[in-house]
């Protein structure tokens, strides 16, 4: 039998609606809209319960409507395990729960579904306003469990109370934050998600990084040893494309022979084979002054390869570096990833020589397409024999061109798109200009391969770091010549020369974002816009840096520069010693705040008096004034008369009396003297009971 105080009241109930709608809120992005209306159909439902004017829902209705949300997830997001799909099946139990949470004891499992729920949240995005919300949200969740376990009816008082505990747990989240032995965080799982990540990908055919400029989205952070370069030097490396079928660009390997990172003590190893110091001096610069050092805090995008300047060596675990020079992660990257590399620039690739199978891959091309195409590389050949030479003929041969540099070109299809864009369109992105200049090194006989990555970045002067956006994704070209090795060349560069020296978003500015009124990158010429955009993404990448990057190493970095260097015991115990002195920190200022505030002087002075003369026989009533008391003494202990009296009269100085705060001080310090006077005097006749 449930007693009616089991049952939720208007208060409690209203909160955990309202720590559902919440828990929800940040999902609605990402939830089919079949679970939104039953969220709204659940919800209002459950409330008409409580007014009496809706029945609660049957055993029978009960499992149809869990088959139903079962069978809704499995046709939206099919048998693929996902956090989509998953948090998807977790809102529809939270929008069913309801339905049957009305009683006390029915609403916890709700309660902290809404805990788990909104929580889930950091699985998409761990910014500062989410966890600002996210802490929001689950005041209100505790909010609902404050009214419901402590009966209070005032919603402004259960709040109050609940964001008080919030309050209270800081502190010692802050030091198990900080010296707890670090687990990995609930971001950090390596598990698939549904959701389009916009970034490169493993082909390139003409048109495909145009589609990028339509994302501001964040590719990643540079944070340098010193200044950045400049900007023509930033052409970040990530994917080599050596493989054409005519229209299409890809690796032919993705997955060569990598050159792992170990340590300080074994930096570099081939697959699990460490290699020697000659081998290892020429990856990695032999003083740690030589070349650019930066940081990079990258984006998940949910793939291997990693983005580095030139020739860079990796200086993080399970970071490894290709034969041809691209760095890549042991595992896909789900969440942001923070790794370090040194890079030399301009320094040449595969000086010592190009194998023979390498030399015929980047020579290979489809058979007898683009006629137009090899007949003017023939005729540059014949009056070109060197390669250099050739090179710089067809260099010449596009900068003579009234070739224009556009984020909108035409379509270009079939076997000969080549011939299309060099001959009658002339109107292209960074991949026509590679692919095309490309294709004609190879038909002049000299290797080359297409490189896709990003170029440029945008310099946050109040992060002291380099952003990098999906719209500097780029393409360029890489020539291999004898005695040079791997050159780079950018024929954009010599259509578009302002993309590759001030960015993307000089380079075309009617174009760039044109279509993206809202978007904030648009509006570079707003000073005062953009100043408040770096400043909001500086305070964003700091919180990154130094909360969601929080590493075990870090941690050990820190009490090392606290305690000094201990041992793991020693450890142990000052962590302890800290956590014990934080809870009992906290639990004196508990105490204190739940201590009855201090009587006033007067009120202190006259339960004094009282406690006197009971011990001399005389009962006082607690609602007796000090006149009473004073005059029912004085009958009853004459021999006290003139004590009594003066003490009488300081009451009535005190309480009727005109006096400064120092005067009334003194007052009362000499009442408290008479009284403990008073208090030592023999009592010579017995006392009546005063009422």
């Amino acid at each position: 039998m449930k007693l009616k105080s089991d049952f939720l009241s208007r208060a409690a109930l209203l909160w955990l609606l309202t720590a559902v709608i919440a828990s929800l809120v940040p999902h609605v992005p990402r939830l089919p809209v079949w679970i939104l209306g039953a969220a709204a159909v659940s919800l209002l439902w459950r409330f008409m319960m409580h007014l009496g004017r809706w029945p609660a829902p049957t055993w029978p209705i009960k499992l149809v409507l869990v088959i139903a949300s079962f069978a809704g997830v499995y046709f939206t997001y099919g048998h693929q395990f996902s956090i989509e799909s998953m948090v998807a099946l977790l809102s529809a139990g939270a929008i069913l729960k309801p339905l049957e949470a009305y009683t006390r004891r029915d609403t916890y499992v709700l309660i902290f579904l809404c805990y788990f729920l909104v929580s889930t949240e950091f699985l998409f995005d761990q910014s500062p306003l989410t966890a600002l919300y996210v802490t929001w949200a689950l005041s209100l969740a505790m909010t609902a469990q404050v009214s419901l376990n402590q009966g209070i009816k005032s919603s402004k008082r259960a709040h109050l109370l609940a964001l008080k505990l919030i309050a209270q747990s800081i502190p010692l989240a802050v030091v198990l934050f900080l010296v707890v032995p670090r687990l990995a965080p609930l971001w950090s799982l390596s598990i698939n998600t549904q959701a389009a990540v916009t970034g490169l990908s493993d082909s390139m055919t003409p048109g495909d990084i145009a589609n990028l400029t339509n994302s501001d989205a964040l590719a990643f952070r540079a944070t340098f040893e010193g200044d950045p370069p400049p900007q023509n030097q930033l052409y970040w490396r990530a994917l080599v494309m050596d493989e054409f079928d005519g229209n299409t660009w890809k690796p032919h390997n993705l997955n060569p022979e990598v050159e792992w990172y170990f340590g300080e003590s074994n930096p570099l190893a081939i697959g699990d084979t460490p290699i020697t110091d000659d081998e290892v001096s020429q990856v990695m610069p032999s003083s740690p002054l030589q070349g650019v050092g930066y940081e990079i805090m990258l984006e998940p995008h949910e793939k291997k390869w990693l983005f580095g300047l030139d020739v860079a060596a990796p200086l993080t675990h399970k970071t490894g570096r290709t034969t041809d020079y691209r760095l890549v992660s042991r595992e896909r990257i789900y969440s942001k990833h923070i790794y370090q590399v040194r890079s030399t620039l301009e320094q040449p690739m595969s000086v010592e020589g190009l194998p023979r199978v390498e030399r015929a891959i980047n020579l290979r091309l489809p058979r007898g397409d683009n006629p137009l195409s090899r007949k003017m590389s023939q005729e540059l050949k014949a009056r070109h024999q060197s390669p250099e030479a050739y090179v710089d003929a067809v260099k010449q041969y596009f900068l003579s061109q009234p070739y224009v540099y556009t984020l909108k070109p035409p379509t270009l299809g079939g076997d000969d798109s080549i011939d299309q864009f060099l001959f009658e369109s002339q109107r292209g992105f960074c991949a026509h200009y590679a692919g095309s200049f490309t294709y004609l090194m190879r038909l002049g006989g000299v290797p080359a391969r297409i490189v896709t990555g990003y170029q440029g970045g945008e310099f946050n002067k109040q992060g002291g770091y380099v952003s990098v956006y999906q719209f500097d994704a780029h393409a360029w070209v890489e020539i291999w010549l004898e005695g040079s090795g791997w050159v780079r060349y950018d024929p954009t560069s010599w259509v578009s020369p302002d993309r590759i020296e001030q960015g993307i978003q000089e380079a075309v500015k009617e174009e760039f974002r044109s279509d993206s009124f809202l978007s904030v990158h648009r509006y570079r010429e707003l000073k005062w816009l953009l100043e408040l955009r770096q400043q909001f993404d500086a305070f964003n990448y700091h919180w990154n840096n130094w909360v969601l990057s929080y590493t075990a190493e870090k941690q050990q970095s820190l009490l090392e520069d606290l305690f000094g260097k201990k041992s793991f015991t020693e450890y142990v115990w000052i962590i302890m010693l800290i956590i014990a002195a934080v809870v009992l920190m906290l639990a004196a200022a508990l105490l204190l705040a739940n201590r009855e505030p201090a009587a006033p002087p007067l009120t202190r002075a006259y339960q004094l008096l009282k406690n006197v003369l009971r011990k001399k026989g005389i009962d006082v009533s607690d609602s007796a004034p000090p006149s009473v008391a004073i005059e029912h003494a004085v009958t009853a202990l004459p021999h006290l008369k003139s004590e009594l009296v003066a003490i009488g009269r300081l009451f009535d100085a005190y309480l009727y009396g005109a006096q400064s705060d120092a005067v009334a001080a003194k007052n009362i310090a000499m009442l408290k003297r008479r009284i403990l006077r008073l208090g030592r005097r023999r009592t010579v006749k017995s006392t009546e009971s005063l009422n």
